[in-house]
């Protein structure tokens, strides 16, 4: 090598675009995808949220069923808002049920790993 020639150092990985768009780089790709909202929930002193997917088979379903239940009762009752409003609150227990559900399952998976 000459020494007007300096050595090839190659970019910092962090630095280096086309590593972080290889598919090795993949999983670093999803734990940032991961990081930058709890970073930005804990900034925010937020706990605990609740995300709804609207194409969710499950809550499709629940949603379609309390809404004809809603539906039928309110054509015998008369009473739109009190109905919907105890769907609606029915709806909501259900997720947060089912939320707190995954949670538990989810920390004995990952406890359970840890051991």
């Amino acid at each position: 090598m000459a020494p007007s020639q300096k050595p090839y150092v190659p970019p910092i990985a962090h630095e280096n675009r086309e590593f972080l768009e290889s598919p090795e780089a993949r999983p670093l790709r999803i734990l940032a995808e991961y990081l930058d909202p709890l970073v930005r929930l804990r900034r925010e002193d937020v706990a605990d949220t609740i995300v709804m997917f609207g194409s969710a088979v499950c809550s499709q379903i629940a949603a379609e069923e309390l809404t004809f239940a809603a539906s039928f009762i309110q054509s015998r009752s008369f009473r739109a808002f009190e109905v919907y409003f105890v769907a609606t609150g029915i709806y909501l227990a259900l997720a947060l049920l089912l939320r707190q559900g995954m949670r538990l399952l989810g920390q004995a998976v990952i406890f359970r790993r840890a051991s």
